[in-house]
């Protein structure tokens, strides 16, 4: 009986070569655990991988932190919004949270705008404890004529070290804060003249 001979299409050695593609045990056992029919990337999406340096920004390349969970050399980002601490130069529009008080409450925001608003009712906010470095506006937006406006501050916080009670009856006055511990804001301006008191006094 006549054997058949019949040329097989790949070659035997330490590893598959099928045409001119070698499959090592590496890259055989990657595709045995694959579950393809689940794997939605394509083949660009998957090369945006290869060839990546951590912690460096490369074009057309995924991005990866480095050990110290860092990521150099970024070109231009563009966020909706941010949070946390930045180095370096930042371009763009600086926008701040606004909260707007129509009767009494308390102060939810400690870095951004609050503006008291409301013609003939006082207003008494509270303002919570802030965080070192938090940046606050507060801005009597009523119209003029209006009863004043008082914001205190937590139990324990003061606006100069002193005084935890602000008052704010005229349109346009104003305070700009910032904190400088969890206990003191620093009063970087008062506009018009808001007046400062010790509560409960």
């Amino acid at each position: 009986m006549a054997r058949l001979k019949r040329r097989l299409p790949w070659l035997i050695t330490d590893k598959l070569t099928i045409g001119s593609v070698s499959l090592t045990e590496e890259s055989a056992a990657i595709v045995a655990v694959a579950d393809l029919d689940t794997l939605d990337a394509t083949v660009a999406e998957l090369n945006t991988l290869a060839d990546v340096t951590a912690g460096t920004v490369a074009a057309s390349k995924a991005v990866v932190v480095n050990a110290s969970k860092n990521i150099g050399t970024f070109g231009t980002v563009t966020a909706a919004s941010f949070v946390g601490n930045v180095d370096g130069n930042l371009v763009g529009q600086h926008r701040h949270e606004v909260e707007e008080l129509t009767e009494t409450d308390v102060i939810t925001i400690t870095s951004g705008v609050v503006l008291l608003n409301n013609v003939t009712t006082p207003i008494e906010a509270t303002l919570a404890a802030p965080t070192a470095g938090d940046e606050l506006y507060i801005i009597n937006s009523s119209a003029t004529g209006t009863a004043a406006h008082t914001v205190t501050c937590a139990e324990g916080v003061t606006f100069d070290g002193m005084n935890d009670e602000a008052t704010l009856d005229v349109l346009g006055e104003a305070l700009h804060l910032i904190a400088i511990s969890a206990t003191r804001w620093f009063i970087l301006e008062n506009i018009g003249e808001v007046g400062l008191d010790t509560s409960g006094e």
